[in-house]
């Protein structure tokens, strides 16, 4: 979360580069946020505050008011202070010691934006002994980092110099991984500028840049690898490279874009505001420029508004618009004294020479030049100590890399040679292991068999005692409802072969032999569908059924039943009434369920064949007037492993398979069936089929 980005100090003979370092440098914090960021923190500590069992020492609401404070660093100064201080009084009550050290940190930066230094290195050295105590190391190097650039800031680049040699030793020598990783890639960033801007070796310099951006390739940290190439665009618009420049500023500004950080965003066309200047193509350069000032208005950055305030007058001044021109570097100046900004001042002294010189008012022009001028040599002198000084610290920091650099190869020999023990005790294992791994894989592969060949055998067991009971239920009814009416036909015969009857009294017996021999092949037909049902050999073919010419073709076969009892069979059913299902299923449902009802209704009974639309499917009705059944009946009539027989209104017997039937053959074409009964009043069998539609919609 306080991870400081990567920065890049600008700094060149010419004031304007070094007001874009100190740009670059407050832009370069990880925890830049949106507007939007900004607001769902706001409403996080919101929530946290009303939370019945909320208290001010919880350490998740200290965080998010430190993160908080962070996020608001470049949009509302007076915040930043006041929940800095508000978390720090806080994390004192709660004993929480890393909150204090993150409120020293955000009291340092606050006190560095503002130019005043001393200040800014007294909380920063808070903050780096805490967190020195709680071994926090990636904390640690941070916190070296941020002093590092205030050093930076305070032209003081030798103390920076080892500041970064500091944080390179921590990286090196207690960190690890990702966090070691993201560390070596901020300070080899913060060692980019220095060696750029105050040691003016610009090779050097891009060389760091580019380790650090080879880092957060590796680590895909897409954000700070933005970040490096704006880095990178600064540094060679530095080297007068300006193609370069803009080749790196390019993709970086529309990342930024991409994600709406304004921060960067507003960096980022300085950086080509400077370019486009440098290249003296003044109209394109005051595009971005009122870019900028829209900008402006949603920031509070007063070092970034120097710059733009700069980059107006010069560009009024080119102009020839002398008196806007005057304005704009008088804010610039007024605004670099505010907040100690010496680059500031400089530049702006020197732009109100140039106005003043240019409208001809030379006393005012010679005035500002011997400020200019004044200043320039104090800033000069200060800065060619800085640069002996840290030309010692860099002789200093290459020394120490020596060192390290034939410690780490001392360090790696012996590293080696326990490597090869160690491979070698590795490999005996590995042996070991993959010969325990093959005989496991082996009994693993048998175990799978057998237990694949023991469900083999259970589900045939299964299957075989299925089969076995629908054979002793075909073998019970044919024998027990089968085998009498063929033995009373075979009698009559033997009567009528051995002349006991006569032929009249044979003819007699005619009727009722082909209503017996009819029953006998209707309950052999259901006999048969259930057997092939049993033994899943009836596979299920659906199809478009015209209901109504099924229905009538049924009546017609059953007309000879219903003209013997004088019943009247309807069929209510309208033309192009279509059901998708199997066709030989779904004939036997009806057939079974219409010989129940003549089976079951009395003389001058009526039947009654109808359907009721629903959305997605008919419910058909086979409605009759008979004899009824109780609930005793009702509960059996559709149980699985039973069959109820009951006698027909003329004595007609049947296997009791036949509503069973109806059940599975319903249920194979995707339907449900139940059956509404009362006493001497009559049945009525509900089929509930879906439509041909249905099926069409679910197939697409």
């Amino acid at each position: 979360m306080f991870l400081v980005n990567k920065m890049v100090r600008f700094s060149q003979t010419k004031v304007l580069h070094k007001l874009l370092m100190v740009l670059l440098l407050l832009f370069c914090f990880e925890n830049v946020q949106s507007q939007t960021s900004i607001k769902k923190l706001r409403k996080e500590i919101e929530i946290i505050e009303h939370h019945k069992n909320f208290s001010p020492k919880d350490t998740v609401y200290l965080y998010k008011l430190t993160d908080l404070a962070f996020s608001l660093r470049y949009h509302n100064w007076d915040s930043v202070l006041l929940l800095s201080q508000k978390t720090l009084k806080l994390s004192k009550n709660a004993g929480y010691i890393e909150g204090k050290g993150y409120s020293y940190m955000l009291l340092g930066d606050y006190y560095s934006d503002k130019g005043r230094y001393k200040k800014s290195f007294e909380y920063y050295h808070k903050a780096l002994a805490i967190f020195k105590n709680t071994k926090n190391y990636t904390v640690q190097v941070d916190v070296s980092n941020m002093i590092g650039r205030a050093y930076d800031y305070n032209d003081e680049p030798a103390k920076a110099l080892l500041e970064y040699m500091e944080c390179i030793e921590i990286c090196n020598q207690k960190l690890k991984g990702k966090q070691k990783a993201e560390m070596l890639a901020m300070t080899f960033s913060n060692l980019g500028q220095l060696y750029t801007f105050y040691l003016k070796d610009y090779d050097q310099g891009i060389y760091f840049l580019n380790e650090g951006k080879k880092i957060d390739a590796k680590i895909k940290d897409y954000y700070f690898y933005n970040v490096a190439l704006s880095n990178l665009a600064i540094s060679y618009l530095m080297k007068g490279d300006l193609d370069k420049a803009m080749s790196y500023l390019k993709p970086s500004t529309v990342y930024f874009e991409k994600i709406e950080d304004l921060e960067f965003v507003l960096l980022n066309y300085t950086i080509k505001a400077g370019v486009l200047i440098k290249k003296e193509k003044f109209d394109e350069a005051l595009i971005w420029l009122n870019k900028l000032e829209k900008l402006h208005q949603h920031m509070q950055d007063d070092k970034s508004l120097v710059t733009f305030y700069i980059y107006k007058a010069t560009m009024y001044l080119n102009d020839n618009k002398l008196n806007t021109a005057d304005k704009y570097a008088h804010k610039a100046y007024e605004l670099s004294k505010k907040i100690h900004l010496n680059d500031g001042i400089i530049r702006s002294l020197n732009t109100l020479y140039l106005v003043y010189k240019q409208k001809g008012d030379f006393d005012a022009a010679l005035k500002y030049h011997e400020q200019f001028q004044r200043i320039k040599d104090t800033i000069l002198k200060k800065e060619n100590r800085g640069n002996l000084n840290a030309l010692l610290a860099k002789i200093e920091f290459d020394e120490k890399k020596r060192k390290i650099i034939q410690e780490n190869e001392m360090a790696l020999a012996k590293q080696n040679r326990y490597i090869v023990l160690a491979l070698i005790v590795l490999w005996i294992l590995f042996c070991t292991v993959f010969i325990l791994w093959k005989n496991a894989k082996t009994q693993e592969k048998l175990n799978v068999q057998l237990r694949f060949e023991k469900e083999k055998l259970e589900k045939n067991e299964i299957v075989l005692r299925e089969a076995n009971r629908t054979k002793d239920k075909l073998f019970s009814i044919i024998g027990h409802d089968l085998r009498s009416p063929i033995s009373a036909f075979q009698g009559l015969l033997r009567l009528f072969k051995l002349k006991e009857i006569d032929e009249d009294e044979f003819v007699s017996f005619v009727p009722k032999l082909e209503s017996d021999l009819g029953g006998i092949s209707f309950m052999l037909n259901n006999l048969l569908s259930w057997g092939r049902s049993q033994m899943n050999g009836d596979t299920t073919k659906p199809e478009a059924i015209e209901v109504k010419s099924l229905v009538d073709e049924n009546i017609n076969l059953l007309s000879e039943v219903a003209d013997n009892k004088s019943i009247t069979v309807t069929n209510e059913i309208a033309n192009h009434v279509l059901i998708w299902g199997d066709v030989n299923q779904i004939d036997i449902v009806f057939r079974n369920l219409m010989n129940n009802a003549l089976k079951f209704t009395a003389n001058h009974g009526v039947i009654t064949i109808g359907v009721n639309q629903e959305n997605d499917t008919y419910t058909f009705y086979v409605k009759d007037t008979g004899v009824g059944m109780d609930e005793e009946i009702l509960e059996k009539i559709f149980t699985e492993n039973t069959t109820h027989t009951t006698y027909g209104t003329h004595n007609e017997k049947g296997t009791g398979l036949g509503l069973q039937l109806c059940k599975e053959m319903v249920q194979k074409n995707n339907g449900t069936i139940w059956v509404e009964s009362k006493p001497n009043v009559g049945s009525c069998f509900y089929i509930e089929l879906p439509k041909r539609q249905q099926i069409y919609k679910n197939a697409g």
